[in-house]
């Protein structure tokens, strides 16, 4: 009995079929993989927003008053379309009112959202981290002011210590391997404490 080996066209075959394989094997891999990493990107841009619109929020709710300006430290912080400076009741570290005045800024700086504290005397809010930034993926913030009858209040042209409601929307981005991804999330928030 004669043992017979494989054809040089045998062999090539095979091999040609085994690449074909590999690389459709690749390709799957690959893109299972894009996939997941597009879907990571996206939960983190929701996650980054949400945290950010939450505590942008919690203190407008605490607010007493939108403030059309605040100096501090030689800065001077302005309520815009991309930036509020809200007045908010001091509170002491048993979370009573106490008498002054805290504020708050939320700005867009650059790319990111960040929160600044200007703290009244024996305010708990003196022990807060300032700036903080709450959100470095942002590509906007957006700030619209409406006065209690519901009518829009135009930064610059009107008195903001009127608005009654905010409308915030907050746009992160990010790009990873030369794809842009996108979230956008909105909030209308009242300030409960208004008329403190």
């Amino acid at each position: 009995m004669v043992k017979r080996g494989f054809t040089l066209v045998e062999l090539l075959t095979t091999v040609a079929i085994m690449s074909i394989v590999m690389a459709v094997m690749a390709q799957s891999f690959l893109g299972s993989w894009n996939a997941q990493l597009s879907q990571e990107i996206m939960s983190e841009l929701q996650r980054s927003a949400r945290l950010t619109l939450d505590e942008m929020t919690k203190q407008t709710w605490n607010a007493t008053t939108v403030v059309s300006s605040i100096s501090s430290g030689g800065t001077s912080y302005t309520s815009t379309a991309n930036s509020v400076a809200l007045r908010l009741p001091p509170m002491d570290a048993n979370n009573t009112i106490i008498t002054g005045d805290d504020h708050l800024v939320f700005r867009q700086d650059n790319r990111r959202i960040e929160r600044r504290v200007i703290p009244g005397s024996g305010s708990i809010r003196a022990g807060w981290k300032t700036p903080l930034t709450l959100n470095d993926d942002t590509g906007t913030l957006t700030i619209k002011y409406y006065n209690s009858a519901g009518l829009e209040l135009v930064p610059g042209n009107d008195d903001l210590s009127s608005a009654r409601k905010l409308a915030l929307t907050i746009r992160t981005t990010r790009t990873h391997g030369g794809r842009t991804y996108e979230r956008e999330l909105a909030a209308t928030i009242m300030l409960r404490n208004k008329g403190l």
